[in-house]
């Protein structure tokens, strides 16, 4: 892409249905939306996103990347540039089929995780709400029309909580986390509605005293996640049912949970 001693900064590699997408910068029109089959032919840009040498990725201190590269049902979802406004995109791979589709609103110092999410044949992501306290928005984008919904807003304890928000689709359920009127930071789960998306369980009672469920990680259909209250550190899993959830330790600490 970028011939001899000069990088061209690629990142973010995605399968697509047999299609690599990826980001890169050829020096000339910075760092935008590239494809490839796999030969020197078959790789070229998608689309100039910001047309000019400027490009669609990271543009100094405290300004967004080019990133959260997602495929759903054999179209790209991420978050780049368009101009001078951060969006959501979707991508078939062609020039025309890369489209902005929503600005993406960051929180407070943090760019917005959107977390695209498939969950019965739509997509589901975040988007923020700048103002304090600090808001986080679920959306749905329909499958049918395109069209797109607002689900559900919740609080959020500070301004770097969206960069690891997470959203995890398991059995019926989507989970997420946040924090609604005066209750704690507690596990969320949503039937994919306003009236669907509430509380689950909230292993702290007391009224504001959040017991912070942190990564969240989905194994067949349980889901495991840490709560942390007055300095313990406990591991839940769930089933999706209230019988089905139990705390199964209690650790000195713990900070991330993977699926080995």
């Amino acid at each position: 892409i970028v011939s001899g001693t000069g990088s061209s900064g690629i990142d973010n590699l995605v399968n697509v249905n047999g299609t690599l997408f990826f980001s890169a910068n050829d020096k000339v029109h910075g760092e935008e939306l590239w494809k490839s089959n796999g030969t020197a032919e078959g790789t070229s840009m998608v689309k100039d996103l910001t047309p000019g040498p400027q490009g669609s990725g990271y543009r100094g201190v405290f300004t967004p990347d080019m990133t959260n590269f997602t495929a759903i049902n054999n179209t790209l979802y991420f978050t780049a540039f368009g101009g001078n406004e951060y969006y959501f995109w979707r991508s078939d791979g062609t020039e025309n089929g890369t489209v902005a589709f929503k600005v993406a609103t960051g929180i407070g110092l943090t760019p917005i995780k959107p977390d695209f999410t498939l969950y019965k044949n739509d997509v589901y992501f975040f988007n923020g709400d700048g103002d304090y306290p600090v808001l986080l928005q679920l959306w749905r984008e329909s499958s049918a029309d395109g069209g797109l919904d607002h689900i559900k807003t919740l609080t959020l304890n500070d301004y770097y909580d969206s960069e690891n928000q997470p959203l995890v689709k398991s059995g019926d359920f989507l989970y997420l986390t946040g924090r609604e009127g005066d209750q704690g930071f507690a596990l969320f789960q949503s039937d994919g509605t306003e009236s669907g998306t509430r509380v689950f369980i909230d292993t702290v009672i007391q009224t504001d005293q959040s017991s912070n469920p942190d990564e969240l990680l989905r194994i067949g259909n349980l889901v495991y996640f840490i709560t942390r209250f007055n300095n313990t550190v406990r591991v839940w899993v769930t089933d999706g049912s209230y019988e089905g959830t139990h705390q199964l330790m209690h650790l000195e600490n713990a900070r991330q949970l993977v699926d080995v």
